[in-house]
């Protein structure tokens, strides 16, 4: 769409429909929020933005939306993809990936707020991006968020760089947050899994945080190469050491759902006539059990509240019920052995599951 402003050819015009389209089916409303809007926002206040009622991509984009939606194609069941997801998660994910470079992200926002006035190109660009990448919960908006932040890094070193005390800021304010989310997952390594959650921690975050202090050396020395290389390798290694030393931790919390399943068929002693229920109520996320039943127990049945449990529990026969504890004490009477399993569930808070074999 930017390329079509400045030069409107058919070439740049076939790029934006053929990309509107998948993106459209991908995140409907994200979609037409952010490319609708900033198109819209660039047509009254870009110098060139009369060009784009040859793009018109209002009504392109909803006619793309319709024929969708009539052939099957378009849904709105994943809650992923509404825009009534939570404001506050989407906010905490950006705010994460952008940490490192929080500095130059403000000084960009800051610049783009200054120059927004003057209608100069690439701040009417960065603030049609970002007002309404923030307003759809669009996927864009990292994207947005980095290309500001690079441009302020390039700048930084040129003497007349006006916004060196904000970048500084930032970067001592990183490090501090860094601090204190860092701590305290030591500390909880150590009591989760004892001296290897310590040593997981401890590599994963000790590391990032020594690379990231060399990088707001660089900013405070300055030195181009401690700036971009504490930065780069600080995220590189926070990557690598996440997935090789606390990932496997976080698996081994997380696939109580397989061994639950594994335990059930030695139980049953691997009969196939075997019915198996699980509890899903409404509002809930889907049970990550479902699919590793499923696949050992063809009748898996999911019940609904605990009226619907308690009527399979006095009907069923060669059964095994899959349950939260706080289901399975609502079950009378139980005479029967239980087996139990601690893990985490999607949010990582803790949870126990009893199987009962009828």
């Amino acid at each position: 769409m930017v390329r079509y402003l400045k030069q409107p050819t058919w070439v740049w015009r076939l790029t934006f429909y053929g990309l509107l389209l998948p993106a459209v089916w991908v995140q409907p409303l994200q979609s037409m929020i952010f490319l609708l809007g900033s198109s819209a926002f660039l047509y009254f206040l870009h110098p060139q933005g009369r060009r784009l009622w040859g793009l018109n991509p209002w009504a392109v984009g909803l006619a793309f939306a319709i024929v969708l939606y009539f052939f099957g194609l378009l849904t709105f069941s994943q809650e992923a993809f509404l825009i009534g997801f939570r404001t506050g998660r989407f906010l905490l994910w950006n705010l994460i990936g952008v940490l490192p470079f929080l500095g130059f992200v403000a000084a960009g926002i800051w610049e783009t707020a200054r120059r927004l006035g003057q209608r100069e190109e690439m701040a009417l660009l960065n603030a049609a991006g970002l007002i309404f990448a923030l307003l759809g919960h669009s996927l864009a908006l990292p994207g947005i968020l980095a290309l500001v932040a690079a441009r302020q890094m390039k700048n930084y070193f040129i003497p007349s760089y006006p916004y060196g005390p904000i970048v500084k800021a930032g970067a001592l304010l990183h490090l501090v947050i860094a601090f204190c989310v860092l701590t305290p997952l030591m500390v909880a390594g150590f009591f989760q899994f004892r001296a290897v959650g310590f040593r997981a921690m401890l590599a994963t975050g000790g590391l990032y945080w020594m690379l990231s202090f060399i990088g707001v050396i660089g900013l405070f020395g300055p030195n181009r190469r401690y700036l971009y290389g504490g930065t780069i390798l600080g995220g590189l290694l926070l990557t690598s050491m996440f997935w090789l030393q606390a990932n496997p931790l976080l698996q081994k919390q997380l696939d109580w759902p397989k061994r639950l399943v594994e335990l059930s068929r030695r139980e049953t002693k691997e009969k196939e006539a075997v019915h198996a229920y699980l509890v899903h109520r409404r509002g809930e996320a889907f049970p990550p059990l479902a699919p590793y039943c499923k696949a050992a127990y063809r009748q898996t049945r999911i019940l609904e509240g605990e009226e619907r449990l308690q009527e399979a529990w006095e009907e069923a026969s060669d059964a095994v019920f899959m349950l939260k504890l706080s289901d399975a004490d609502v079950l009378k009477p139980i005479s029967l052995p239980a087996d139990t399993l601690q893990g985490w569930d999607t949010r990582l808070r803790a949870v126990e599951y009893v199987l009962l074999v009828k």
